[in-house]
């Protein structure tokens, strides 16, 4: 089930071809040794993977959002902690991009000449999902600032060139800066994590870092306006690899319910696998075109619809993808549970996604708070009849 059209990009197909059967083949190597292997990670500089939302003129692959969200498929499917650290290192790239462009263009050209990674710094010990109690903070200093605060779970903080933190500023705003790693960024530890195993999810520390002003991208109100973009952005491409996941458990079904029999009968051929494949399949093919729409019109949909969509896809997608592990595991019973195998370790990755980008739980109650509103302005509670892609 690959999706491919004739919409995509030869430079998206020609890195698909380049890199994914490296992926694959050293997915298991990854999970032991919660690393990326250097030849992985060299393969992956030399095949452009970290500029691939660079234009073509500024040395990237110039992939849109469209072909971004097939790659993130494609590679979730073989290892979805490697989609998490392309779509983090996109994130951020996204956000410079909007806000800074003077810090976008030297930053970008660090990505195409020497395979940059970027890290987004914003959960910290006590500050989880309520970012109201970030106390990494902004001091003044000459004519500079230091930065000094503990980020509890950075995606790609083990491979990170650039963080882009959140903190408070002097006045106790919030800001954003953008901080190089030789600047005296310490990775306190590696976490050891259930699943994402890989992804460089890393406790760091910013003790005393010194600050320019030119690195202080945004400060005040704007900040969070300017983040929640791109956390919107974050949650299509966790859909997307969400359904990369998905696809894996229906091979997996596939596999084991073809060669295992109970009572003399195939797996595949009970009426419970049956009707369960039918279900599952309907489902990825309908949320797929859900997000190849989105991804196709993002540009052109006002910001409110944007991130309801995008909400909506992302809880929809992390939970039909647990579904379809589940089944799986099921099916395999004991044998699923074996340290190492194949759906053992999409058991313990798709578990992440629930609470990757906003938990599922949290992204629920902001749908139920959008339809109310529309209630309460007596517009049509639900996108559709009013358009799925509703303009401003």
């Amino acid at each position: 089930m690959l999706f491919i059209n004739n919409t995509h990009s030869e430079n998206l197909l020609s890195l698909m071809r380049n890199i994914l059967e490296a992926v694959e083949q050293l997915a298991g190597v990854v999970d032991i040794k919660n690393i990326y292997p250097a030849e992985l990670l060299r393969k992956l500089r030399e095949s452009k993977f970290f500029s691939v939302s660079i234009t073509t003129e500024k040395g990237g692959l110039g992939l849109d959002i469209k072909d971004l969200v097939l790659l993130l498929y494609e590679v979730g499917k073989r290892l979805p902690a490697l989609s998490l650290s392309l779509f983090t290192h996109l994130q951020v790239l996204e956000y410079l991009k909007n806000v800074s462009p003077q810090l976008f263009e030297k930053v970008s050209q660090e990505v195409t000449t020497k395979g940059s990674i970027m890290a987004l710094a914003i959960t910290e010990p006590g500050a989880g999902t309520d970012i109201k109690k970030i106390e990494s903070k902004l001091e003044r200093k000459n004519n500079g600032y230091l930065l000094r605060g503990i980020k509890s779970m950075v995606t790609n903080g083990l491979y990170a060139d650039w963080f882009l933190v959140l903190c408070k500023d002097p006045n106790g705003d919030y800001a954003t800066c953008l901080v190089p790693k030789d600047k005296g960024v310490e990775i306190n530890a590696v976490l050891e994590l259930s699943g994402m195993r890989g992804s460089g999810i890393s406790r760091v520390v910013f003790d005393e870092i010194n600050i320019d002003k030119e690195h202080i991208i945004d400060q005040g109100k704007s900040v969070l306006r300017n983040l929640f973009y791109i956390l919107s952005l974050g949650r299509l491409f966790t859909a997307s690899t969400s359904l990369g996941i998905a696809y894996t458990g229906i091979e997996e079904i596939f596999r084991w319910g073809t060669r295992r029999e109970i009572l003399g009968k195939k797996l595949i051929e009970y009426d419970n696998v049956i009707q369960a494949i039918g279900k599952f399949a309907s489902d990825i093919e309908i949320y797929w075109i859900f997000i190849n729409e989105l991804a196709r019109n993002w540009n052109s949909i006002e910001g409110g619809n944007k991130s309801y969509l995008a909400a909506l896809i992302k809880h929809s997608s992390t939970r039909l993808a647990k579904e379809i592990i589940d089944f799986a595991m099921t099916l395999y019973g004991s044998h699923g549970y074996v340290r190492g195998t194949r759906i053992e370790r999409i058991y313990r990755d798709v578990k992440a996604f629930e609470f990757i980008e906003g938990s599922n739980e949290a992204l629920k109650a902001y749908v139920y708070k959008t339809m109310l509103k529309r209630f309460q302005n007596n517009l049509d509670l639900l996108t559709y009849p009013g358009g799925i892609f509703c303009q401003k």
